[in-house]
């Protein structure tokens, strides 16, 4: 993808965020043959998402580290396609399945899921993302909306107090 995301926009970085050394290294690995304009930087995803533009992501929790940020994403997971007939869609109730767009409860972001037989119509969407300014701008305020229905920062600590009072341990000084 990367490759093929260069060849139309020369002046691309593509960075990488890797959770360790040892992830980092497989990426590298990975991208031997890529374009040179590559680097994979280990622990440093806020760094990293500061400075997207765009961000190719997996399907998960990942998601909802990037909309912290307000970046403009499209969201991929690769499973198995017979997986998926046989059990999956069975099993799956939901117009979306990535994060964002079950949150949003709308389609905000585009997902590949939960299987595709071809990388072109992610690179498709990834460039038409790329050239629009205005389509990035609608995610991003599409994405701050989201990211505040989620709640304060106070959140964990307002969960974690209505967990005790159910428990019935209140707050008698146990916090």
């Amino acid at each position: 993808m990367a490759r093929a995301i260069a060849s139309r926009h020369a002046r691309a970085v593509f960075l990488f965020a890797a959770a360790s050394e040892a992830a980092a290294e497989m990426i590298r690995d990975g991208l031997r043959d890529g374009p040179p304009n590559c680097r994979v930087e280990p622990g440093r995803n806020a760094e990293v998402l500061s400075a997207a533009d765009l961000a190719l992501c997996a399907s998960g929790t990942a998601t909802l580290e990037v909309a912290w940020h307000r970046v403009p994403m499209v969201v991929m997971y690769n499973g198995s396609k017979w997986g998926y007939r046989l059990i999956g869609r069975w099993l799956i109730h939901t117009p979306y399945l990535s994060l964002v767009n079950i949150l949003a409860g709308e389609w905000i972001v585009p997902e590949f899921m939960p299987y595709y037989s071809s990388t072109e119509p992610i690179v498709a969407e990834a460039l038409d993302l790329l050239g629009n300014a205005k389509r990035r701008a609608k995610m991003r305020s599409d994405l701050d909306t989201v990211v505040r229905s989620l709640g304060s920062a106070s959140a964990a600590r307002e969960t974690a107090r209505i967990a005790l009072d159910m428990l019935g341990r209140g707050s008698e000084g146990s916090t």
